[in-house]
């Protein structure tokens, strides 16, 4: 049995579903597929917490018995928050739902979804041309470049190998702060004057120089070379 992370027709919308055991809700197959009609029945009278339901053919790892395969419920919610409510037992629909045993359902969603889309840390995604929409400015609530609104149906995880080994490109922005301190005593930045800023921004996985800027009060010594700056420089 699993807990998923699965995408709706709505490319903002997560969704997360468990499984129920078939011994502690429904006796048989026949009736769990019946029950699974019902409760799908249901849904249709706008019941928002669940998306969908179905009938799933798994094998339990407590009591194993092989490859003998049992039919579970399988529900697909809307939101991960409604999880605790089915494990605490709070959902009721025709006592259907009554000391059910979930499974799998203390995965972390977001762990879930890296799972079944085989994304890795830092590996390449890929959004297919037509599949996404991009934010409007006034929309953006981060300092994201590219922000855009996709499905996970959609998305693509290539594996770290041939081309896609490559690591991808981020930037790390390295600054320096000097302030004007007493002598013997060394300078902090929340009591003293701050007399010059400098920053330097490089771009790993691409083939860039760095940017280097100062920010400066008054007016101070010239730079003589940029591998100077860079320890370089004989």
């Amino acid at each position: 049995m699993s807990l998923g992370s699965k995408s709706s027709e709505s490319p903002k919308q997560a969704t997360q579903s468990l499984s129920t055991s078939k011994t502690s809700c429904l006796n048989s197959g026949s009736q769990l597929r019946k029950g699974s009609r019902t409760l799908t029945s249901a849904l249709s009278l706008g019941f928002k917490p669940v998306h969908s339901l179905s009938v799933a053919y798994k094998t339990s790892l407590w009591g194993y018995t092989g490859d003998t395969q049992s039919p579970f419920l399988k529900i697909v919610l809307t939101d991960f928050k409604h999880l605790d409510a089915f494990e605490r037992g709070e959902v009721n629909f025709r006592e259907m739902f009554t000391a059910c045993t979930t499974f799998d359902s203390n995965i972390a969603y977001t762990l879930r979804f890296m799972i079944d889309k085989k994304v890795t840390g830092m590996n390449w995604l890929e959004v297919p041309p037509g599949s996404y929409r991009l934010r409007a400015e006034l929309e953006k609530a981060s300092n994201c470049q590219i922000k855009l609104e996709t499905s996970a149906e959609t998305l693509i995880s290539h594996a770290p190998e041939g081309e896609w080994s490559k690591m991808a490109p981020f930037r790390v922005l390295s600054y320096n702060i000097e302030c004007s301190g007493w002598k013997g005593v060394f300078p902090d930045a929340r009591l003293d004057p701050v007399i010059q800023i400098a920053n330097m921004v490089t771009a790993h996985g691409l083939l860039t120089t760095p940017h280097l800027y100062w920010l400066g009060v008054d007016t101070f010594m010239e730079v003589s070379s940029r591998d100077e700056v860079l320890g370089q420089g004989s």
